[in-house]
C-alpha cells in the first residue's frame, strides 16, 4: 500500500512538473510576444514622431513659399527693378546717367546703357499693364536697342520691311543737320512713344498726367531730344524731362497692377 501511494505521489509530482513546464514555456511564448509588442509599438511611435516632424517641416516650408508669394504678388517688377533718380543735373536708371556736359563727359557707352534700360523698362511695362504701344515698336537689346515705327496691316501686305532705328551712338557725326541720323529717328521715337503712353493712360484715367507733355517736333519742355540740335546742357535737361514722364508711367503702372491683383 505504501508503495502504492508512492507511485501515485510520484505521477502527480510528473504531472505537476509537466504543467509547471508547460506554464513556463507559454510564460515565455508571452515574454517573446511581449517583447514583440514592444519592438512593433517603438517602431510605431518612431514613425509617427518622423511623420510629425515632416509635417512640421511641411508646415514651415509652406508657410515660407504663402509668405514669398505674398511678397512677389506686391512686387511690381518695373517700379522695383528700375530705379528711376537724378544725380545732379543728370536723370539716371539703375545708377546710368543719360546726357552729357561740356565740364563733364558721360561716356556714350553710359548713356547707351541708360538707354537701353529705358527701352527694356517700356517694354516690361507693355508687358506686365494694358498699355499698349500703338505705332511704335521696342527692341530691347541692352545698350545696342532699336526702336521702329509698327508696321500697318497694309505695309505687311506689301511686304513692307521694318526699319528699325539705333538707340545709342558713338557720339560721331552730329551736327545741327543730324536729324536724319539713326540715333536721332530713334529718340524722336523714344518721345513719341512715350506720348502714346500718356494718352493712353489719359484714355481711361483722366487724372493722369505726365509732368512734361511731349511736342512735335521731337521736344520737351520746347527743347529738342535730338543730339547735337540744341547745347550739351539743354539736351541732358530734355532727357531729365523725358525720364521724369517714364517715371510717372512707372508710378500709374504700379498702382493700375495693384488695384487689379
Amino acid at each position: 500500500a505504501k508503495d502504492a501511494k508512492m507511485k501515485v505521489l510520484r505521477a502527480k509530482l510528473a504531472r505537476v512538473r509537466l504543467a509547471r513546464l508547460e506554464v513556463q514555456r507559454k510564460q515565455w511564448q508571452v515574454t517573446q510576444i511581449k517583447t514583440k509588442w514592444f519592438e512593433k509599438l517603438q517602431d510605431i511611435q518612431l514613425q509617427r514622431h518622423l511623420i510629425a516632424e515632416r509635417r512640421a517641416s511641411v508646415s514651415s516650408l509652406d508657410s515660407l513659399c504663402l509668405r514669398q508669394l505674398n511678397a512677389m504678388a506686391q512686387m511690381h517688377v518695373p517700379n522695383d527693378c528700375f530705379h528711376i533718380w537724378h544725380t545732379g543735373p543728370y536723370a539716371t536708371i539703375n545708377g546710368f546717367r543719360l546726357g552729357r556736359l561740356a565740364a563733364d563727359q558721360v561716356e556714350w557707352v553710359e548713356i547707351n546703357a541708360a538707354l537701353g534700360q529705358v527701352a527694356l523698362l517700356l517694354s516690361t511695362i507693355q508687358n506686365e499693364s494694358p498699355v499698349a504701344f500703338g505705332t511704335v515698336d521696342l527692341f530691347p537689346r541692352g545698350s545696342f536697342s532699336q526702336i521702329a515705327r509698327a508696321l500697318s496691316s497694309t505695309d505687311i501686305e506689301k511686304g513692307t520691311r521694318q526699319q528699325p532705328f539705333n538707340l545709342f551712338s558713338d557720339g560721331s557725326g552730329f551736327s545741327i543737320f543730324s536729324r536724319t541720323t539713326s540715333f536721332a529717328k530713334a529718340l524722336e521715337l523714344l518721345l513719341i512713344l512715350i506720348s502714346e503712353v500718356g494718352i493712353h493712360i489719359q484714355a481711361t484715367d483722366p487724372a493722369f498726367c505726365l509732368p512734361y507733355e511731349p511736342e512735335p517736333g521731337a521736344k520737351i519742355g520746347n527743347i529738342s531730344i535730338i543730339f547735337g540740335q540744341v547745347s550739351d546742357e539743354l539736351w541732358t535737361k530734355a532727357l531729365k524731362m523725358m525720364l521724369t514722364d517714364v517715371k510717372w508711367i512707372i508710378a500709374w503702372a504700379a498702382k493700375h497692377v495693384a488695384s487689379s491683383a
